[in-house]
């Protein structure tokens, strides 16, 4: 019975087979009767070059792209770059007045430079020296300096301030020798000035003159003030003509000695003695020194350095010294790159003023 079945379902299959075949035979033969109106009327010539990819397009806009990527970039890491580098940033973000650039000494041509107690002739120093002043008048460091000292002069109406305080935020800014460099820039005008070195905490005028530090400062603000013992710790510098008053041996209360009553009574005695005092302190963001004198001196300069001081703690610093009511002049930036844009602009259009005023009859 089961092979029965079996048979009958082949026959089945056979047939729909057979009828499968049929159809088939059926439309080709129809096909066949069809008229065709497709007829080729020129035959296609294959290309010599590839038709895909182009690489000329594919080289353009990948060059495109990453001409635009990298002008993203970098917008973006400069947006990310919180550092001051131009003296139009100081004007800018600070909201104050850029009194000069120092120029960074490896973008400067290499000189014949000046240190103080060095020979007539000038010696030949590395960038890296503590106290350069140019031995010659018309270099890019001379003029920034005298550009300096000549904002200081006009900074207040009517008179030259007697006393300044030149600090920075943070260490290692260059405040010290800016300082020197300014107070050695004063005392070229035959003004009789004094620079004291208030940075009990890391002390360097005396090692940049070369000096003892075994009486000072802090030794004053520890006794009675008298005449004598101001007129036996200052001492003078013979090529520079400059006074100096080092910070003396290190106390253990830096702040509370320049915060006392004989800090402001000293620089009240110092001042009738001498046309300027500049006072170098310890950076104000790290110590409260700073703060403290910036009160008793007639005017502040910050110094910043180019490419390493952020924006938000120079203007932190900025808001301490306003809020103690003392007069900030301005800000000097430090280590300035001359190939810079900005800065390049801002040293042609001041040494075009200095060379016409130069110029002018007597």
């Amino acid at each position: 019975m089961d092979i029965s079945l079996l048979k009958q379902n082949i026959d089945t299959k056979k047939g729909f087979l057979d009828n499968l075949r049929k159809q088939f035979s059926g439309n080709d033969i129809a096909a066949q009767g069809t008229d065709n109106n497709i007829s080729i009327t020129e035959p296609a010539i294959p290309s010599d070059v590839p038709v895909s990819p182009r690489r000329l397009r594919t080289v353009a806009a990948a060059l495109f792209l990453s001409t635009l990527f990298g002008m993203g970039l970098a917008l973006f890491l400069e947006y990310l770059d919180d550092t001051i580098r131009t003296t139009e940033e100081i004007e800018n973000y600070l909201q104050l007045p850029a009194l000069a650039a120092i120029p960074a000494m490896e973008s400067m041509p290499k000189r014949k430079l000046l240190l103080v107690g060095a020979g007539e002739g000038g010696d030949e120093l590395s960038p890296t020296s503590p106290l350069l002043i140019s031995a010659d008048s018309r270099s890019s460091l001379a003029e920034a300096y005298r550009h300096l000292r000549t904002s200081i002069l006009l900074s207040t109406a009517g008179h030259a301030p007697k006393s300044l305080l030149i600090t920075s935020s943070l260490p290692s800014e260059g405040k010290t020798t800016t300082a020197t460099n300014t107070a050695i820039s004063l005392a070229q005008t035959g003004a009789k000035v004094l620079i004291i070195d208030a940075d009990m905490r890391r002390p360097r005028l005396h090692s940049i003159f070369g000096i003892e530090n075994g009486n000072g400062l802090s030794t004053l603000l520890s006794s009675e003030l008298t005449d004598a013992d101001i007129t036996a710790a200052v001492r003078q510098d013979e090529k520079s003509k400059l006074y100096m008053l080092t910070s003396g041996p290190i106390p253990p209360n830096p702040a509370e000695l320049i915060g006392s009553p004989q800090m402001a009574l000293l620089l009240k005695m110092l001042q009738a003695r001498f046309t300027h005092v500049v006072v170098d302190s310890p950076p104000i963001a790290s110590f409260t020194d700073g703060v403290l004198i910036a009160s008793m001196v007639d005017g502040v300069i910050l110094v910043v350095n180019a490419g390493r001081s952020s924006r938000q703690v120079v203007k932190r610093s900025r808001q301490l010294l306003q809020e103690i009511g003392a007069k900030v002049f301005g800000v000097v930036l430090n280590n300035v790159n001359l190939n810079a844009k900005d800065n390049y602009y801002y040293y042609q259009s001041y040494y075009h003023r200095s060379n016409y005023n130069s110029s002018d009859p007597e």
